[in-house]
């Protein structure tokens, strides 16, 4: 085994080494958990995009097989835009996403299944149409599903 004599420079050089390591673990613990709020932010911002662009059937395939059980693909379409599009006589619409939250033991209703791990976001709507301006602020939640991310909506 091979000794360095104990200088001041090689307490100075593991010194160094030892706050790069602790930097650099710092900053992977600091990434990864912005990296998963990043990808779910994502999901909730497809969403939107395609229903500003008019395109219900992808928005409807980002959901949940539960929010899928609940809202018929061909329900939604017809529904979807006609209440927001055509009674409120909007165009299109523009949106904002709140910072993704953490919730334990989260469930869309009393007769669905608990999610040990749900992420909720608050995503405000804002439509101008013939009636003026509204703002539509609704909690939109993401759970992992088969290794997706997937939009859920409350119904408690």
């Amino acid at each position: 085994m091979l000794r360095l004599p104990r200088t001041r420079k090689n307490k100075k050089t593991l010194l160094y080494a030892l706050v790069g390591l602790l930097c650099a673990l710092m900053l992977c613990l600091w990434l990864i958990p912005n990296v998963r709020d990043e990808q779910i932010r994502d999901v909730v911002e497809r969403f939107y995009r395609y229903e500003q662009a008019g395109d219900f059937g992808s928005s409807w395939e980002l959901f949940a097989d539960e929010m899928k059980f609940k809202i018929k693909k061909e329900t939604y379409i017809q529904r979807r835009p006609h209440v927001f599009m055509q009674d409120l006589g909007a165009k299109s619409f523009d949106f904002t996403i709140n910072r993704p939250t953490k919730v334990s033991s989260w469930r869309m209703s009393e007769n669905n299944a608990m999610f040990s791990r749900a992420y909720k976001m608050q995503v405000t709507q804002v439509f101008t149409g013939i009636f003026g301006t509204f703002r539509l602020v609704q909690d939109v939640y993401v759970v992992d599903e088969n290794d997706h991310w997937r939009v859920l909506w409350s119904y408690q």
